[in-house]
């Protein structure tokens, strides 16, 4: 495996404007997807690989076109690093299609607002300033004349982190993204973050990715045990270990036309059949991800909480895509298993 040292040395002598950066956790270890990625149906897919400080990956596009990423492994957690200096555009396009391939054996990472916190909380001290320049963040929308349940805020600032986290808990908004400046006794950082692990760093690549982004990830890894083993496959017990997300802030299912906007927000999710059992005064409704066909029953019995009870498969993968899609575009809740 290579350095960090060298894998960082390398994307920052051959990148030739901003670095589009996504990562993955990966579920095996990385010399198991490197040789999945040399194998034959990789190439078949349009994929192939070369070098090893980072490995080069390239793939096919339709006609002549290629995209061009370095990837390489932290050694200190079980995550995977993908770099280009693509257009966003096309970055997003070969990541799409790396982990259509590449899945279950890797997975999307998934931060909520307070993993943005902790992960820059981490950082700032005598060392290292942050500052955010820019933030998009997602709201609900409780005007009864609207035709839009999410309300989206893009705000331009130059404030200190606490600041803007405050405003977030006071006017209950879940962050999307952040743009912020980072610096140290000798240089000046500039990038942004997304909830999906994905990054951009404009300016300072070596100091961004060894400040910001490797405490999200040390934040995004420490949370995977919430998401694994809790099908009645892998569970320790063999039975269904069941996930809570909880508003009990809000109590939002006090009012019961809730629960068809819930519905309707998991219908958006790519891959995803839902069929409701029960629509009110409680819902009960069956998921299946055909992504890697786990399964889940969905249920909203108290109004401030909702639990999906995994069924016999359940990959951490597929969970954590559910959890991320109902906490960004429903509400943001506080996630956590049940006792018991």
């Amino acid at each position: 495996m290579p350095s960090l040292k060298t894998a960082l040395d390398y994307v920052a002598a051959q990148a030739t404007g901003p670095v589009h950066g996504v990562l993955f956790l990966r579920m095996e270890e990385y010399h198991v997807l490197l040789s999945i990625l040399k194998s034959d149906i990789a190439k078949h897919w349009g994929i192939t690989v070369a070098g090893n400080a980072p490995t080069k990956i390239q793939i096919a596009h339709s006609g002549k076109c290629q995209s061009r990423l370095w990837c390489w492994a932290d050694d200190a957690q079980p995550v995977i690093f993908l770099a280009a200096s693509d257009e966003r555009k096309t970055f997003e396009h070969a990541i799409r299609r790396l982990y259509t391939f590449l899945s279950p054996h890797i997975c999307r990472a998934f931060a909520r607002t307070t993993d943005f916190h902790t992960a820059i909380g981490r950082i700032v001290g005598k060392k290292i300033k942050l500052r955010i320049l820019q933030y998009v963040a997602k709201g609900r929308d409780d005007d009864r004349g609207s035709r839009k349940t999410i309300r989206t805020t893009q705000k331009w600032t130059d404030e200190d982190y606490v600041t803007v986290f405050d405003r977030l808990n006071e006017e209950e908004q879940w962050l999307c993204s952040l743009r912020c400046e980072v610096s140290d006794a000798s240089f000046t950082a500039i990038g942004r973050m997304w909830r999906n692990g994905e990054f951009l760093i404009e300016k300072g690549l070596q100091l961004f990715y060894r400040s910001l982004i490797r405490s999200y990830s040390e934040v995004i890894v420490s949370q995977m045990g919430l998401f694994t083993a809790r099908d009645q496959r892998t569970s320790p017990s063999h039975c269904s270990r069941p996930i809570l997300i909880d508003y009990s802030k809000k109590e939002i299912f006090q009012n019961r036309a809730e629960n068809a906007r819930l519905v309707a927000v998991l219908r958006q999710l790519n891959g995803i059949s839902i069929s409701v059992l029960h629509p009110n005064p409680y819902l009960q409704a069956s998921i299946v991800d055909f992504d890697d066909g786990s399964g889940y029953t969905l249920w909203v019995t108290d109004p401030a909480s909702l639990i999906l009870v995994p069924q016999q498969k359940a990959t951490a993968s597929s969970l954590q895509r559910i959890c991320d899609h109902i906490c960004e575009h429903f509400s943001e809740g506080v996630i956590s298993e049940i006792d018991g």
